[in-house]
């Protein structure tokens, strides 16, 4: 036990620590659809974290909401284009663009 323990906490800090825990539980037991509700939650909770964006759009790429998927993915390279990971995220952005391409 720390002292820094037992600091007061906002009832925010609260809301996203539960729905961390419940985001780790319907990830670990593969329940996409409710993780990505779970994601929409955290979302919706300023500030929005681009890795959360990056992270739905995986989760909806994986539901084959390829749409939304992109939105998610070209919303996170636009805040974040220089992330370690951004050449990978174009990579899979340019992959749905096709698929979308060729679905209309």
């Amino acid at each position: 036990m720390r002292p820094e323990f037992l600091n007061p906490v906002t009832h925010r800090e609260i809301l996203i620590r539960i729905l961390n825990n419940l985001r780790q539980v319907y990830f670990t037991q593969r329940n996409l659809r409710k993780a990505v509700k779970i994601l929409d939650l955290l979302l919706a909770i300023p500030p929005r974290r681009p890795e959360l964006v990056r992270e739905r759009g995986l989760v909806r790429l994986s539901l084959e909401q390829y749409l939304s998927a992109a939105r998610d993915l070209g919303g996170y390279l636009q805040a974040c284009p220089e992330a370690p990971d951004a050449d990978d995220v174009r990579e899979t952005l340019d992959m749905l663009r096709q698929l979308l391409a060729r679905m209309n």
